[in-house]
């Protein structure tokens, strides 16, 4: 499997990951793999508008490559 999959997180007033959506996908294993890896994540730092913290919207593209073996 080789490729790009795009996901988009929320990060929440709190700087938590609330929602990971996979937008491009090539393979359902690897959006599993994002969404793995993604829950994992730490503690995020919010957005924040005129001061104050705001659910943001993050896209992020995660690339699977295979790297021949010698």
């Amino acid at each position: 499997i080789q490729g790009r999959t795009i996901a988009k997180i929320i990060i929440d007033t709190n700087g938590e990951i609330s929602g990971i959506e996979i937008i491009r996908s090539i393979d359902p294993e690897a959006d599993a793999e994002v969404r793995r890896i993604l829950s994992l994540a730490e503690s995020w730092i919010p957005g924040s508008h005129q001061g104050e913290p705001v659910n943001t919207s993050v896209i992020i593209p995660v690339t699977f490559r295979l790297i021949k073996e010698e």
